[in-house]
This record gives structure tokens, C-alpha cells and sequence, in this order.
């Protein structure tokens, strides 16, 4: 299956967390392509990333999407949590987000991340697997194994994404949770042609 990203971190956690399964990230297919993640939902942007890439080589694909939902403010950033102040880093994007909600009281920075995973098979048959993890903005960056927002998203125990191992997110993640989903569903689907 081709991973429809170039992010490395991404692409490790894919073959990580699906170790028995051959993902083929886009660098290692010979595939440039920027696809423009035109859709309103994470559901949208995963289908039209994953479909891209179908399109162009009628193998199968794996996209997904994932972002930040700050309860407070009607689920922002969502779909914009890598684009909404532009050309920007994650460390930007989340000192950006601690300033604003440096006066929120801790039962207010409730806040959910989301992954959502579509998968497309050889004949073209799209199949999407959401994975959700509640938690908290923190008041600080805390942690070093940090990539996009963890190290300032919060669990219930206090520490930030950021502050856990590998095996230890893998565990819990929002990725985690929907490529678990995708894993069982391929293990019940053996006739399914990769």
C-alpha cells in the first residue's frame, strides 16, 4: 500500500503501529505531488488525498488526516491545525494557541485530537476509520518527543504527548486508534486485494 504523505514522522508511525503490512511512502514510489485538502471535514481531506493518489496509480492507498479540536472555540483549529497561521511551524502554531488561552481555566481547554484514515483498495472501494483521543491544552510546551501539537496536548495523568515514548503513544494516540481500526478490519477482510 502507498502512504499518501511525505511527512516522516507520519510514515513512521504508519509502519510502526502496521508493522506486517508493506506501506510504501510517496518519496520511495516515485511519486511528487502536492493535493490540495480542499474539504470541510478530516473525513474529506483523508478521501481526497487518498483518492489522488489511487488516481494516479491504481494501486492501493492508505491518507490521512488529523488536527486539533479546541472544545472551547467550536472545535478550531479542526481542519486548519497545520494551515491557520500560514507558513508556520508547530512550535508557532502552538505558542500561538497557549497565548490565546494563556486567561482559560483548566475545565475549559478540553480539547480533542483526531485522526481519520481512508483506505482504498485495488479495485478503487474507499473505507474510512476515525480515531479520536480527549485531553487538554496545557499551559506550557512540556516534552521532547514532540511532533505537531504534543507537547502541548494533555492526558488526564498531567503529561503532554510529548512526554511519552513511542510505544507509549502508540497506545493512545488518535492515529494509534484508527489504524488499530484499519488493522482489524483488513484481518477480518482477508479477501480484500492490497
Amino acid at each position: 500500500m502507498i502512504i499518501a504523505s511525505s511527512n516522516k514522522n507520519k510514515i513512521l508511525q504508519f509502519k510502526e503501529i502496521m508493522p506486517n503490512y508493506n506501506l510504501i511512502p510517496l518519496k520511495e514510489a516515485n511519486i511528487e505531488v502536492h493535493v490540495e485538502e480542499t474539504g470541510a471535514t478530516f473525513e474529506e481531506n483523508s478521501y481526497i488525498k487518498a483518492r489522488a493518489i489511487y488516481n494516479l496509480t491504481k494501486d492501493s492507498v492508505v491518507a490521512d488526516d488529523s488536527g486539533l479540536c479546541i472544545h472551547l472555540y467550536d472545535n478550531w483549529p479542526g481542519v486548519e491545525t497545520h494551515r491557520f497561521l500560514g507558513e508556520s511551524t508547530s512550535t508557532d502554531r502552538n505558542r500561538y494557541i497557549l497565548n490565546r488561552m494563556k486567561d482559560v481555566e483548566y475545565k475549559d481547554r478540553g480539547c480533542t485530537s483526531v485522526c481519520v484514515i481512508t483506505m482504498i483498495d485495488k479495485s478503487g472501494k474507499a473505507y474510512t476509520f476515525r480515531g479520536e483521543l480527549i485531553g487538554h491544552i496545557s499551559t506550557e510546551i512540556k516534552g521532547f518527543n514532540t511532533f505537531g501539537y504534543d507537547d502541548i496536548f494533555e492526558l488526564d495523568n498531567g503529561k503532554t504527548m510529548a512526554e511519552l515514548s513511542n510505544e507509549e503513544k502508540y497506545k493512545v494516540s488518535a492515529r494509534a486508534n484508527a489504524l488499530s481500526k484499519l488493522k482489524e478490519f483488513l484481518e477480518a477482510n482477508k479477501d480484500i486485494e492490497l
